[in-house]
C-alpha cells in the first residue's frame, strides 16, 4: 500500500523514509483515526496546515484532496470509514503532509527579501559620523547633544575635524 501511494503521489525519498519508519514503529496502525472517527489531532493539524499556507503564502502544502476527504469524513463519518480506500488515502496524505510541514516549519524557509516585498533600501552608515556622535565602547563624549544639533544643522554634509587630540565637537 505504501509503495503504491508513494508512486501515485510522487513522495520524495526523505519523506518516504520518515513515513515508513513512522508506521513501522506504530505497527502500521492508523495515526489520524481512532475509535471509528477522525481524531482531533487530524483536525488540529489541518488547521495548522491551512494557517501555514496562509501565513507564509506557501501553497506547497495545499492539497485539495485532503480538504475534500476531511470534509467527507466529518459530514458522513460512518460512510467514509466504510470506504477503506478513502480512509487509507486520507491517512497517508495527512501523514506525508505532516512530515513536509514539520520539515518546513522547523527548518525554516529561505526566501529572497525582494520576493517577500520586504526590501527596504539601507543607507550606508558613516562610521566617522558615528564616531563623531560619541558612540564608543567606553561611553559618550560630554557634549554629545550639542554635537548632534550642530551636525543636524549642517545636514550631515561634512564632519568636523578634531581641533585638539582626543576632543570632539564644537570648542
Amino acid at each position: 500500500m505504501l509503495v503504491l501511494f508513494y508512486k501515485t503521489y510522487l513522495v520524495s525519498d526523505s519523506i518516504q523514509k520518515d513515513v515508513s519508519a513512522f508506521y513501522q514503529r506504530r505497527a502500521y496502525q492508523y495515526a489520524w483515526f481512532s475509535d471509528n472517527k477522525l481524531t482531533t489531532a487530524a483536525l488540529n493539524f489541518n488547521q495548522q496546515r491551512e494557517n501555514y499556507i496562509s501565513d507564509f503564502a506557501d501553497s506547497s502544502l495545499y492539497n485539495a484532496q485532503i480538504d475534500t476527504l476531511l470534509s467527507n469524513a466529518q459530514v458522513n463519518t460512518a460512510q467514509f470509514l466504510a470506504n477503506k480506500q478513502n480512509r487509507q488515502t486520507l491517512e497517508l496524505l495527512l501523514t506525508t503532509t505532516f512530515f513536509k510541514y514539520t520539515d518546513k516549519a522547523f527548518t525554516g524557509v529561505v526566501k529572497d527579501p525582494i520576493d517577500l516585498n520586504w526590501f527596504i533600501p539601507r543607507k550606508k552608515k558613516s562610521y566617522q559620523a558615528i564616531r563623531y556622535f560619541g558612540v564608543w565602547p567606553g561611553g559618550a563624549y560630554p557634549r554629545t547633544r550639542q554635537s548632534v544639533l550642530w551636525f543636524v544643522e549642517r545636514k550631515a554634509k561634512t564632519i568636523p575635524r578634531h581641533r585638539k587630540k582626543g576632543r570632539v565637537g564644537m570648542h
